[in-house]
């Protein structure tokens, strides 16, 4: 008999969370679980990545969404609640903080056997007032106790959420990496020929940004630190790849400059692989990150990554060998890839470590085989 599982995000917007969230939802019928993805609305100038099998299950609420009024709110949580009473699935699994606090509520009142969190990061740090943060962390421990497991997805968010802001305890707690699809990101093209898919200059050093505009990943620090760069006299072009609220500042702020013509800005695309394949180095300027999909994207394709060393780009990031981590100030990051992209045996080294760790622990398939795992053992 198949087992039921409701799958509850806050919204499909670019990112890490989404393309998780798409797979198991696409892909949990292999292990006899019928799923059904609820997710609010994409907010203003936020882009959306809808799943693309399994499209009859999916349900949209309105009241999930980021910034949802306390009215739509409930009404959210009334709606959850009673798909969960038509449906009386074995698990629901909430991701992203919204769809945490309205789906286990409603699963808590509807007495759903086992009620999953997963933690993709936290909005404990870098996101709002120490007040509201205050008012968020105490709902957070609230919610936990209404949890059955609590999933983080890296030693540092787990550290976080049990150590540092005490959200829930150890024993309570799952560790479980994520993965990408690794076969999406091989090709034989070129480098050259990639970058013609993009009408990007052949003879530049490219460095991009990919992800969303938002504050939290800070896009218009990386604008400065390119700025940094061609005041340092460096012949590079720079490739920003997103979308999402900051997208009218980083338009802005690249025509304000007197290097514009150093710039390319392109929506977000689906795929990936190629555009990776087109850039000497990928540039994280997060404040905080969960697990960056990216920097295992961008590893695969055998593209470098130098990052700022926040959440749990320390887990996938080792100094040296599978990547660069950079310090806050502009000019010591500039000088860090400056130095970075001429030692051409350091680059090739990061490179191939790169590659063995996303293909060694990072698969999508090993990801969905853990969560499994995970289901099947609360369920028993």
């Amino acid at each position: 008999m198949s087992k039921k599982v409701f799958i509850i995000i806050s919204r499909l917007n670019i990112g890490g969370p989404t393309k998780l969230v798409n797979y198991l939802h696409e892909n949990l019928n292999q292990y006899n679980f019928n799923s059904t993805l609820i997710s609010g609305y994409p907010i203003e100038d936020e882009g959306e990545i809808k799943p693309q099998n399994n499209q009859e299950n999916h349900i949209y609420i309105s009241g999930l969404s980021p910034g949802a009024n306390i009215f739509k709110s409930f009404l959210a949580v009334l709606k959850i609640y009673r798909l969960i009473k038509k449906n009386k699935p074995d698990i629901i699994h909430t991701h992203q903080a919204k769809a945490g606090l309205v789906g286990r509520i409603a699963g808590f009142l509807a007495r759903t056997p086992v009620r999953i969190h997963t933690f993709h990061g936290h909005v404990f740090n870098n996101y709002f007032s120490k007040f509201k943060t205050s008012i968020i962390m105490s709902l957070e421990r609230l919610l936990a106790k209404l949890s059955t497991k609590i999933i983080a997805i890296s030693p540092d968010i787990e550290k976080a959420i049990t150590k540092e802001y005490k959200i829930t305890t150890k024993s309570k707690t799952i560790i479980q990496s994520i993965g990408i699809q690794i076969n999406s990101y091989t090709s034989n093209k070129s480098k050259d020929s990639c970058r013609k898919e993009f009408n990007l200059p052949m003879e530049k050093t490219i460095l991009g940004f990919v992800g969303r505009f938002a504050p939290i990943k800070d896009p218009l620090k990386f604008i400065s630190l390119a700025e940094n760069l061609l005041e340092k006299n460096c012949d590079y072009h720079f490739l920003i790849v997103g979308d999402g609220p900051l997208k009218e500042s980083v338009h802005l702020a690249i025509n304000a400059s007197n290097n514009s013509n150093s710039f390319t800005i392109l929506p977000w695309q689906n795929e990936l692989n190629l555009l990776y394949r087109s850039l000497d180095l990928l540039v994280l300027t997060s404040k905080n990150e969960g697990t960056p999909l990216t920097i295992l994207e961008a590893m695969i394709s055998g593209t470098p990554t130098a990052s700022t060393p926040v959440g749990g780009v320390k887990d996938l990031i080792l100094d040296n060998e599978t990547g660069i981590l950079l310090q806050n100030d502009l000019n010591s990051m500039a000088e860090t890839i400056i130095k970075l992209l001429s030692d051409h045996s350091l680059l090739n080294a990061i490179k191939q470590a790169g590659i063995q760790l996303v293909n060694d622990q990072y698969s999508m398939e090993h990801f969905l085989e853990n969560t499994v795992k995970n289901y099947d053992s609360l369920i028993e």
